[in-house]
């Protein structure tokens, strides 16, 4: 699967937690330095990454598997060791703490994001208590993100002896006055998603997550409709997990391209000998691989 994120501010009708949800995987040509603070995850080898992505009797026949291979044995097929590792590296940052945000922070808690942080100052409500399920009756009138963190962290706590789980943090800040009196405060880290800022704010903060390389998503809902605008520089995600017999997901093959004689011609003339290395870079992912085999 190969997911392209173009260099613009861009609209989306869904997003993908926790998929990119952290973890925010940087691009391949992205030359940034890492920032203080973050640990830079090791990279594996397709082999390493193939192994460790199974996680079955298969692989390991007689290891002894570990409490944290135990907890997150699902995603760990799902996206592998590497994946795994980029999750428990990000720290995202909520600004808001209603019935959207919660249930996304939901979704990232479970399987062991690194760190979240909540910025509002809301306190709850009746309608807190229709629509949030992170929150009671008893809550009403109590800080709002203080009671959602406590109850998100009750999933999966830091666990100091098995040295993992998540650390939950909540300021109680209007998200409005945190970008306009510390808008440096947000360079650590990798996410930062807003539900309830408007106009100057938002725009504010989105230039300077843009500038930053921080992944920005705002999330609009009113009633069954509600819409997402991503802001990031370009950004490519490519996660195959080819066998060494399968890659029928990476290639056109040559029955394939029978099909399409048209498009098999205008791949095979792709001329690579170029040495001005700008030459081929309006060709797509896939007529380069098709053409590289």
């Amino acid at each position: 699967m190969v997911v392209f994120f173009p260099s613009s501010h861009t609209e989306l009708s869904d997003i993908l937690f926790p998929t990119f949800g952290q973890s925010v995987l940087r691009s391949p040509n992205q030359s940034q330095p890492p920032q203080e603070g973050r640990e830079e995850p090791q990279k594996l080898s397709k082999s390493s990454r193939r192994k460790d992505m199974l996680r079955s009797d298969d692989t390991d026949k007689g290891a002894k598997r570990t409490e944290h291979e135990d907890r997150f044995d699902r995603q760990l097929r799902l996206w592998g060791s590497h994946g795994q590792k980029f999750l428990e590296s990000t720290h995202i940052c909520a600004l808001g703490s209603g019935a959207t945000i919660s249930e996304m922070l939901k979704n990232l808690v479970l399987p062991n994001i690194s760190q979240f942080t909540i910025i509002d100052d809301a306190t709850i409500t009746e309608e807190d208590n229709g629509n949030n399920f992170f929150v009671s009756e008893d809550d009403i009138g109590k800080p709002r993100g203080q009671v959602v963190c406590a109850n998100l962290l009750e999933m999966n706590p830091w666990d100091e002896k098995q040295q993992f789980g998540v650390r939950g943090h909540f300021i109680n800040q209007s998200p409005e006055k945190a970008i306009a009196e510390n808008i440096d405060a947000f360079k650590k880290f990798d996410i930062v998603v807003a539900t309830e800022i408007h106009d100057k704010p938002m725009l504010q903060l989105s230039n300077f997550c843009y500038k930053h390389n921080i992944a920005f998503v705002l999330i609009r809902i009113h009633g069954l409709l509600g819409y997402i605008h991503w802001s990031m520089k370009e950004h490519c995600i490519e996660e195959t997990h080819p066998s060494d017999e399968d890659v029928t997901d990476v290639y056109l093959h040559e029955d394939q391209l029978r099909i399409f004689p048209e498009y098999a011609k205008f791949v095979q003339s792709f001329d690579f000998k170029q040495v001005a290395h700008t030459h081929n870079t309006h060709n797509t992912h896939t007529h380069t691989h098709t053409r590289a085999r």
